[in-house]
């Protein structure tokens, strides 16, 4: 047996026993402590997010997550808007995403009587949801 298949075996005989030891040996009570206070922490968050109405973000700063309602974020946003006075309203009542599926279909009618688009896969991707 060449030398270097000796040691690949003697490596992976170590690593498994390695491995056996973490796995038997209990954990330190400490570690074990800050294992299941972290594991009641993500319990807690998870049942959170399934039973309300949350929103999870992470801050802008740090790498810290922050859990607010649909709501809140809701009103900071308008809050926002209002403030900086960017976002105005269309006063003119001109519906420019009208004219851009306008646009499209334009195009699009000749393919679809050409056959060179498939209809039924156009309607079940392209026709919204009502």
């Amino acid at each position: 047996m060449p030398y270097s298949d000796q040691r690949a075996k003697d490596f992976f005989k170590d690593i498994e026993h390695l491995i056996h030891q973490l796995y038997t040996n209990p954990l330190p009570r400490k570690l074990f402590n800050r294992a299941q206070s972290v594991h009641r922490i993500i319990k807690s968050i998870q049942h959170k997010i399934n039973n309300q109405n949350i929103i999870i973000r992470s801050t802008d700063k740090s790498k810290v997550f922050h859990l607010g309602s649909v709501q809140d974020y809701h009103r900071k946003a308008l809050q926002y808007m209002n403030k900086i006075n960017v976002y105005t309203e269309n006063l003119y009542d001109i519906n420019t995403c009208h004219e851009h599926i306008e646009n499209v279909l334009t195009i699009i009618d000749p393919m679809l009587k050409k056959k060179n688009i498939n209809l039924d896969l156009w309607r079940s991707y392209m026709i919204p949801n009502e």
